[in-house]
């Protein structure tokens, strides 16, 4: 009988049930959406980190889980407070840079972003400057007066009324003719003369 080398070659067989993998236990785990809406009630809200929180947000070091998202919380507030400032260069600097993040903290807790875009986060400002007791009783007709540049910058583009377009009317469609204001148009009712006010504060001063 003739064996060869192939023939003696074997592949040893399992002794037993090979061991599973252990699995990952989901119970653990928050939903995603509820997990977004914690972190982020617990960043921009102030909410306390509950435990089910912290179980996905781990501790490193000296941190623990509230700890670390509060890191997230201050680099947020301080985005809000840097926006703003944009839309209101002016009453910031009358304010100066801590009497403005002061204001913005107060102005936040009472009209927190609901936008996705921080482009509305001003929408209120004025409002809220004016149920304040400010050292300056203008600061509210100042917000108004900067919130309404920031929507005149934004507005959209009209097609521009051009002097042949006048000039095809018929004479008996003068009387009919309806003229409308573009988007880019603000009207601001204020009791102080806040243009000269908007030009002393660019220059440093308080008007």
């Amino acid at each position: 009988m003739t064996i060869s080398r192939s023939s003696m070659s074997c592949v040893p067989r399992p002794t037993g049930r090979a061991r599973s993998r252990p699995r990952s236990s989901r119970r653990s785990m928050l939903p995603l959406r509820d997990l977004q809406r914690r972190l982020f009630s617990a960043i921009a809200r102030g909410a306390p980190v509950d435990a089910a929180l912290g179980t996905v947000v781990r501790g490193h070091g000296r941190l623990d889980a509230a700890a670390r998202i509060e890191i997230y919380a201050e680099m947020y507030r301080a985005r809000l407070v840097d926006v703003l400032r944009e839309d209101f260069p002016r009453v910031c600097a009358i304010l100066g840079d801590d009497g403005f993040s002061a204001l913005v903290g107060r102005y936040l807790a009472r009209h927190p972003s609901t936008h996705p875009s921080v482009r509305h986060l001003g929408h209120g400002c004025a409002g809220h400057l004016a149920t304040e007791r400010l050292p300056y009783p203008f600061l509210a007709d100042l917000a108004r007066l900067e919130w309404a540049r920031v929507e005149v910058f934004d507005a959209a583009d009209p097609e521009p009324l051009r002097l042949a377009d006048l000039a095809s009317l018929a004479p008996t469609a003068w009387p009919a003719l309806t003229l409308r204001l573009i988007a880019a148009c603000r009207v601001v009712a204020a009791a102080w003369p806040v243009p000269e006010i908007w030009a002393a504060a660019d220059d440093g001063g308080a008007g």
